[in-house]
């Protein structure tokens, strides 16, 4: 009998400190949850995705004139112009950076999320090649340099089918070269074009948090 109720006795304490730790951990979580380092951006064509809180924003302004940018580009090599409209810009903070999202919509539909989903590995070849092609004519005018293609493939993103279209090219504003991901996604009357890019020498700090951006998008035509 003392054996037992010294064995339950030590059980009381060590019981109320696992309630309080568990109490503890309850609250940072809710902590946690009220001031997360993401925050959720509604866009237009229900699309909505999370971007770290603490990124800039680049204003409707900024936007056109990265739109006119490329466009002066496209137009000097010779290339039809995108009509594609930036539906957001976020540039990671601080300055200068070294991550970028963008989420853009174009009315032009090249592929079906059927055709996709039938793409072979010489197709992927092809589009590669085709896009290396495209990238290599905006070399002269867009001051940047493609170093290499990373190897298209075809993916979920959210719930939809996309083209990932992924390179390395150099960069404007410094000796590290940058890795982009452009994501294709088609719908009936539209693709989203899902891009995220970084800076190559910070990729260990950038990759998880695009990562995390990449897997937060949802599309939820209204």
């Amino acid at each position: 009998m003392p054996q037992t109720h010294t064995h339950s006795s030590g059980i009381r304490p060590l019981a109320r400190k696992l309630v309080a730790v568990g109490f503890f951990v309850l609250v940072c979580a809710h902590a946690l949850a009220e001031d997360s380092p993401f925050n959720r951006r509604e866009l237009a064509q229900g699309i909505s995705v999370e971007i770290p809180s603490h990124w800039v924003v680049l204003s409707e302004a900024s936007r056109k004139n990265v739109e006119a940018r490329t466009r002066a580009i496209t137009d000097s090599a010779g290339q039809t112009p995108s009509k594609s409209q930036t539906l957001l810009a976020v540039n990671a903070t601080p300055a200068p950076t070294g991550a970028m999202i963008r989420v853009s919509v174009s009315p032009e539909v090249e592929y079906t999320a059927a055709v996709l989903e039938a793409t072979s590995r010489e197709d992927l070849k092809s589009i590669a090649d085709d896009a290396s092609s495209k990238f290599k004519a905006l070399e002269r005018d867009g001051g940047i340099r493609l170093v290499k293609m990373l190897g298209p493939k075809v993916l979920k993103v959210g719930s939809r089918t996309a083209l990932l279209v992924p390179y390395e090219r150099t960069s404007l504003a410094g000796p590290s070269n940058w890795v982009v991901q452009q994501h294709y996604i088609p719908f009936e009357t539209h693709t989203v074009i899902f891009t995220l890019s970084y800076r190559r020498s910070d990729a260990a700090l950038w990759e998880p948090i695009l990562g995390r951006v990449r897997k937060s998008i949802r599309f939820e035509p209204k």
